[in-house]
């Protein structure tokens, strides 16, 4: 939930990804920057955000790896991440806000 924000808003998040169309082989394909790993459809993470430049009405996560965290395991991508960093923050992430976790898993 953004701060000041109610859990009936809808924000609209952008990723740091783009489809690009091969005009070779008129195929598309994902193409990402920085190592980063889209999130994926349907799960749930807690998500560190900054707004879009220019106005825009996305929110980004913050940093490659530090600004999404998956919170039901369905996100294997991010369970194959080797960085110790980034494990112990998730675990504490998980850890601090679980309140809020259980909160929206319920519903």
């Amino acid at each position: 939930m953004l701060k000041g924000a109610s859990y009936s808003d809808t924000l609209l998040i952008g990723q740091q990804a783009a489809i690009v169309g091969d005009r070779i082989t008129a195929k598309s394909f994902l193409q990402v920057f920085d190592d980063y790993q889209p999130l994926v459809k349907n799960a749930k993470y807690i998500l560190f955000l900054k707004k879009g430049l220019n106005g825009s009405p996305l929110y980004f996560p913050v940093g490659v790896y530090y600004g999404k965290f998956n919170i039901d395991g369905t996100d294997q991508a991010e369970n194959k991440i080797e960085n110790s960093d980034f494990k112990l923050i998730r675990k504490d992430m998980i850890e601090r806000f679980k309140e809020i976790i259980d909160q929206t898993s319920a519903s």
